[in-house]
């Protein structure tokens, strides 16, 4: 669920009753995350030798162009636009 945030413990918590400060942490962690998997992902079919027989070979292109035109929030979870909402929400109430 997008409404649900699971900390590193185990712990759900709804993201409606997040503290401010967690969930801006949490929002830059996962951006951090979301940047790191793709760069990761993007250096792992970068850095692979294309299969040699032609479907394969045509297949593995066709994923690494899937790869290559990702982009890293294509990496987010879906819980990143329930937290950054919230965030807005209340900072629009503060302002």
């Amino acid at each position: 669920m997008s409404d649900i945030w699971t900390t590193r413990e185990g712990t759900e918590i709804p993201i409606k009753i997040m503290g401010i400060s967690h969930l801006i942490n949490t929002k830059k962690m996962l951006e951090r995350n979301a940047k790191a998997n793709h760069t990761k992902t993007l250096s792992l079919y970068l850095c692979c030798t294309a299969p040699t027989s032609d479907m394969a070979g045509l297949a593995f292109e066709e994923e690494v162009n899937n790869v290559i035109n990702r982009e890293w929030d294509d990496y987010l979870p879906e819980q990143y636009y329930t937290i950054k909402a919230e965030i807005e929400k209340r900072l629009q109430h503060e302002g």
